[in-house]
């Protein structure tokens, strides 16, 4: 059974509401043609109509002011994350559109993660069969002031962005895993602009501070699409 995870924790953006990972959870039940599980990992479970898993603590607590800090989903690779949730785990954000089928991104792949771009990874979509990666919350936990900075000396070194949290550590530790890209119709809405929605598009990410449930003017298809399942009963 794959399990469907999605966040909501009073962390560094906490702007996520209950009514958003109800938006989520039926634009999964419309287009995942699998049976899955569906799960919101959270600190504040109160009005989420859905099964919850409490959230554990980070592994790192402070970053510099506005910088992200998604650490805590890092413990998704945990070796207990197994009997939590299971052998599969998908991690979908909340600030997403799911336009179209999205069953056949799921393969078998033992990590695979969509592919971004001021990283190599972006974290708001992932695949993992749990317990096969487990030294991405193993090191980190254990140290990760050495581990951060091992990160930023290799982005140095390299000279390619490692911004942001989880995702700039998976792409530091797991630099060769499969990505999900445009090819796949999985997309950054910062990278749309104004272009039309391209006919391929399955699922539209919102990473940064515009997210789908705010966007009327400037995207109103992406927002109509959103619209629909959020005011479903």
């Amino acid at each position: 059974m794959l399990t469907v995870v999605c966040w909501k924790w009073r962390g560094w953006r906490a702007i996520y509401e209950p009514r958003h990972v109800h938006a989520l959870k039926r634009m999964v039940e419309q287009h995942l043609h699998m049976p899955h599980r569906f799960v919101c990992i959270t600190d504040d479970a109160e009005g989420l109509e859905c099964e919850t898993v409490p959230l554990w603590d980070s592994p790192v607590e402070h970053v510099r002011s506005g910088y992200p800090n998604c650490f805590v989903r890092l413990g998704v690779f945990s070796i207990e994350a197994r009997e939590l949730l299971g052998e599969r785990v998908l991690s979908i954000d909340l600030d997403c559109v799911i336009l179209d089928d999205i069953t056949d991104l799921i393969g078998d792949d033992d990590l695979k993660i969509m592919a971004g771009s001021v990283c190599p990874y972006n974290g708001s979509l992932f695949l993992h069969r749990t317990g096969t990666r487990s030294w991405l919350w193993d090191e980190i936990a254990a140290d990760p002031i050495s581990s951060l900075q091992a990160v930023r000396r290799h982005a140095r070194k390299t000279r390619r962005d490692y911004y942001g949290s989880d995702q700039a550590w998976i792409a530091y530790r797991c630099p060769d895993e499969p990505t999900w890209t445009e090819a796949d119709g999985v997309y950054q809405y910062r990278r749309l602009g104004a272009r039309p929605l391209p006919d391929d598009a399955r699922i539209v990410f919102f990473a940064g501070p515009e997210k789908p449930w705010g966007v009327h003017e400037r995207r109103p298809d992406l927002a109509r699409f959103y619209s629909e399942f959020a005011r479903m009963n």
